[in-house]
C-alpha cells in the first residue's frame, strides 16, 4: 500500500521547517544565515565555495561535519 506524499513544508514530526534545529551549523563559523521573504532561514556553508565536499545548503540538522569550527572558540558571533 503506497502512502500519499507528504505536503511540502511539513516534516514527519509535524513541525514547520523553521523550527528545525540547525545542529552544528547554528554555532559554526562557516555558516551564514539567509532569511527569505517568508521568514524561512537557510544555512549556507561558506566551505562549499572552495571545497565541493561540502553542500552549499546542507540538510538540517547537521550532526557530523569535518569542517565544523565552533564560533565561540574562535571568538566569532554564532550564525543565529
Amino acid at each position: 500500500m503506497d502512502r500519499p506524499p507528504r505536503p511540502q513544508g511539513v516534516l514527519k514530526t509535524g513541525e514547520p521547517p523553521a523550527s528545525v534545529p540547525a545542529g552544528l551549523c547554528a554555532t559554526c563559523v562557516h555558516a551564514r544565515v539567509l532569511k527569505s521573504d517568508r521568514g524561512m532561514r537557510f544555512y549556507r556553508c561558506s566551505l562549499s565555495d572552495t571545497n565541493p565536499r561540502y553542500a552549499r545548503y546542507p540538510t538540517l540538522p547537521v550532526v557530523i561535519c569535518e569542517g565544523y569550527e565552533n564560533s565561540a572558540e574562535c571568538g566569532v558571533r554564532s550564525a543565529e
